[in-house]
């Protein structure tokens, strides 16, 4: 009996594995008294399969952001058991596991800041609860951006991260002490990386030059 993998074209298999996750995320009922695994074993899924090549296509990937991210935010509202919220924190830790996974396929400063603008609804959200949420969320990922620095020398010209820049600006004369901490955390660790990305930026003539 011939195995999957050898009678189907990988980029076929990636993408429609991806999907189908996709599908399968929206699907979750909010409504659900005893939430499922299904949301962070899809999400670790996908980190299995983002070390696989071809990369995804922008509009997928963008779909799977936005369905994950809404999705793991929605889990608890509404509740307040112990239950349900330890498998929202744990959702988040495969969240940003996900992210991770995603940011390290091909880091740059573009890349970066195409998956942030999907981050910065969630840095609005009125319940703090879910602020403090959104606000950990961006600051790991951004911490984890600095790890990857040199990685990033291939990006392109410093892309817009102006609306990222000022909700963490925002953030930071939140009321809530934690979620301004992490702000300033935040600003600071993308203080780097715009740093890092000038002094590429700058380099790059006189490399050409040499």
């Amino acid at each position: 009996m011939e195995r999957g993998e050898d009678t189907l074209e990988p980029p076929c298999c990636k993408a429609a594995l991806v999907e189908r996750i996709v599908v399968l995320i929206d699907k979750l009922s909010q409504c659900e008294e005893e939430p499922s695994t299904i949301l962070p074993y899809s999400m670790a899924a996908v980190c299995i399969l983002s070390k696989l090549k071809p990369a995804l296509e922008p509009a997928l990937e963008s779909r799977l952001l936005y369905t994950a991210l809404h999705k793991t935010f929605l889990m608890a509202t509404g509740h307040n058991s112990q239950h349900i919220q330890g498998m929202q924190r744990i959702s988040v830790e495969y969240l940003e596991a996900m992210l991770r996974c995603l940011l390290a396929t091909a880091p740059s400063l573009a890349r970066l800041q195409f998956i942030g603008q999907h981050l910065t609804l969630w840095l609005q959200l009125e319940d703090k609860r879910d602020r403090g949420t959104a606000i950990k969320i961006t600051t790991t990922l951004l911490c984890f951006a600095v790890s990857l620095l040199p990685q990033f020398e291939d990006s392109p010209k410093v892309p817009q991260v102006g609306d990222l820049v000022v909700l963490l600006g925002l953030c930071i004369s939140d009321p809530v002490e934690e979620i301004s901490r992490q702000a300033k955390e935040g600003l600071s660790h993308l203080y780097k990386i715009l740093l890092h990305q000038k002094a590429m930026e700058t380099l790059s003539p006189a490399v050409g030059i040499t």
